[in-house]
């Protein structure tokens, strides 16, 4: 089923409840009812997690098929990070096991990362500036 196929993606990926639903920009009640089937998932909120999540679109709505990857590697964020970047992470940023840093991201900072893999290629650079500009403003105002 879609419910349980994105509450195992969900959770699989590390993100919480709070997280998806706000990375979907929906209430937490509302997400929580998605993974329950109190409530219909509607197909724009499959493709937003399929975007999050890095999968096909189609593995939620087709039975039986198999993930193009293993279900552990839906976190794109946390393992972008391992994969791409632990040499350029400061030395402090795991522990001595020689952790990547990638669990020192904060729950906003994953928020913030999953919805910027949302957003459609061509309106990115758009969209960033917008909100860097509006973070700005909010600051100068403080001043």
């Amino acid at each position: 089923m879609v419910r349980d196929k994105l509450k195992k993606a969900r959770a699989t990926s590390g993100y919480t409840q709070d997280e998806m639903a706000a990375i979907l920009g929906v209430d937490r009640s509302t997400y929580s009812y998605y993974e329950t089937g109190r409530t219909d998932i509607p197909v724009k909120v499959l493709m937003a997690a399929a975007s999050v999540f890095d999968i096909a679109f189609e593995w939620f709505i087709t039975p039986d098929m198999k993930p193009l990857k293993p279900i552990e590697q839906f976190n794109p964020v946390l393992n972008s990070v391992n994969i791409f970047l632990p040499e350029t992470l400061p030395k402090d940023a795991g522990d001595s096991e020689g952790e990547s840093g990638a669990a020192h991201f904060t729950s906003e900072e994953r928020i913030i990362i999953a919805r910027y893999r949302i957003l459609k290629e061509a309106g990115r650079d758009k969209e960033i500036d917008k909100y860097m500009s509006d973070l700005v403003a909010e600051e100068m105002d403080k001043i």
